[in-house]
């Protein structure tokens, strides 16, 4: 196929250090922990900027967010290709499809103008205890603020000390897709989702139109023409046209609920100038809680007490029952009390104190370990790459994890020189492409962990082909590339062996310059 963009999938590499109940050194940067608890130590690189779910589009915010919010769906733990499952949801949503009067219609009509996505909660499920569910004997909030000045005392959310909790209700995703279509919380989703959900832009323009400066705006009051409430734990999104990629954004923490109390609370006079915001303070329905963020120093998440019963899963892919991913299978979650995440500036800092064993787990804050770690994580064995002896001697193992991200190289289809649609414009981009080196790329800049990439789908999601028919002929001979190909595929090597497929480290032969025509 012609090639205007090359590309490459990479694969997570990390590690983790199954040692426990070691002795605390005067220069241990951990604080000291409860030792009848199960604490995980492990680090973060970039501090988050937005936890509020509404705001947040990162995968290092992701790291938290995950933990404490629940959007309805949910990826398998194991499962791959990636399989989505219920979360909160009861069972995964239902469609209908519609005409322009709402009427049901087939499939296969041809006056299809919406699709009805119906989602049943899962009775039961309870919020974090928190200060904005705090209600008096009446079932009056507690925390209530006219003004700045009657809240002055709080500068943390450890200061208030009544916390209360309710269950999750239909209402509290209502108002969560509310809170996505309100300009001033400027979700990065806003744009796409108004082309979908019926009535966004218009729920959009009314909030923006009746706020007033940084007054709490209940959204509640006004109705979105696409969401309708059909009980407590029964909602429905009406959405334009068919758009089957809208079920996996409902696994994304935009969907996340958020109750309405939250909402008013973090308005209160004076709080956003103490950071008590909700893109600060985050509160959910997930496994644990954030009980302290202080994002140049540390971030402690800890179980949530009112967690509802989820089991670890049964069933995996692959290998996975020969590499222990299935040992706990059946078993509640979660596994650990407490999560102490502690910010390092520098990845050598961060690879230095895991090493020392102060972090559980080296990788998720620099998920390719760059130059200055990787030769003291890996040294080259007649197998590909291996952990080094001194590691090994420390239990320490690597956890090898396919990441199914794309890179690509692209060209300005409006430059001078390699812009255009013309044959000749083309042909000097797939020339281009032909010369351009990925695997050398890969093993430079990313240590060798990477594929060189056959198409737009990398491995790992659903819709990801192999074979003769996907390798693009007009830089691969496709035999070549296949044999070297299985090769690290049945050794169950594809971080270690990428870009080494022959003993000599040989690259995949590229086939010989064409005549382009020119």
């Amino acid at each position: 196929m012609p090639q205007s963009t090359t590309a490459k999938w990479a694969a997570i590499l990390t590690a983790a250090v199954l040692l426990s109940g070691c002795s605390g050194p005067w220069n241990d940067p951990n604080p000291p922990v409860d030792s009848e608890e199960v604490t995980y130590f492990g680090s973060f690189i970039t501090r988050p900027k937005h936890l509020d779910p509404v705001r947040s589009y990162s995968s290092e915010e992701k790291l938290f967010i995950d933990q404490i919010y629940e959007p309805p769906l949910q990826y398998h733990f194991l499962k791959r290709p990636y399989e989505l499952e219920p979360a909160t949801a009861a069972a995964m949503p239902t469609l209908e499809l519609l005409d322009e009067n709402l009427n049901p219609v087939s499939e296969d009509s041809q006056d299809i103008a919406f699709s009805l996505i119906t989602i049943r909660l899962k009775p039961g499920t309870m919020y974090q205890p928190h200060p904005a569910l705090a209600e008096d004997d009446q079932g009056k909030p507690v925390y209530l603020f006219n003004s700045a000045e009657e809240s002055e005392q709080y500068t943390l959310l450890s200061d208030f000390p009544a916390t209360g909790t309710r269950e999750l209700k239909a209402d509290d995703y209502i108002y969560q897709i509310k809170r996505m279509a309100d300009p001033v919380n400027k979700s990065p989703l806003l744009g796409l989702m108004t082309d979908y959900i019926v009535g966004m832009k218009d729920f959009g323009a009314w909030a923006k139109e009746n706020r007033q400066e940084e007054e709490w705006l209940d959204l509640r009051t006004h109705p979105m023409e696409g969401l309708t409430k059909v009980d407590d734990y029964t909602f429905s999104i009406r959405i334009e046209g068919i758009y089957p990629q809208f079920q996996f954004w409902l696994a994304m923490p935009f969907f996340a609920p958020i109750p309405w109390e939250a909402d008013r609370f973090y308005h209160s006079p004076g709080f956003p100038d103490r950071n008590l915001t909700l893109d600060w303070n985050p509160i959910g329905t997930g496994a644990f809680m954030m009980t302290a963020n202080s994002p140049n120093r540390e971030i402690v998440l800890e179980r949530n007490p009112n967690f509802r019963k989820e089991l670890y899963p049964s069933d995996g892919s692959g290998d996975d029952q020969e590499r222990g991913y299935l040992a706990d299978a059946g078993k509640p979650l979660p596994f650990i009390d407490k999560a102490i995440f502690r910010y390092e500036k520098a990845a050598t800092s961060m690879w230095s104190k895991f090493t020392q064993g102060y972090y559980d787990r080296s990788g998720d804050g620099d998920p390719n370990i760059n130059t200055a770690t990787f030769d003291q994580a890996f040294t080259v064995g007649p197998d590909g790459l291996e952990l080094t002896p001194e590691l090994e001697k420390r239990d320490i193992i690597v956890d090898e994890e396919i990441r199914p991200s794309l890179f690509y190289t692209g060209f300005n289809m409006a430059d001078s020189v390699v812009g255009g649609y013309t044959e000749d414009k083309r042909k000097l981009r797939q020339a281009i492409s032909i010369v351009y080196n990925d695997q050398e790329y890969i093993d430079i800049f990313r240590n060798g962990i990477g594929q060189v990439a056959q198409g737009p789908i990398p491995p790992g999601l659903y819709g990801y082909a192999e074979g003769e028919a996907t390798t693009n002929t007009y830089i691969f001979d496709y035999p070549e590339f296949d044999r070297l190909y299985d090769k690290v595929k049945k050794t169950d090597q594809w971080a270690r062996a990428a870009g080494r497929y022959q003993s000599d480290g040989s690259y995949c032969p590229k086939r010989q310059p064409m005549d382009l025509g020119f």
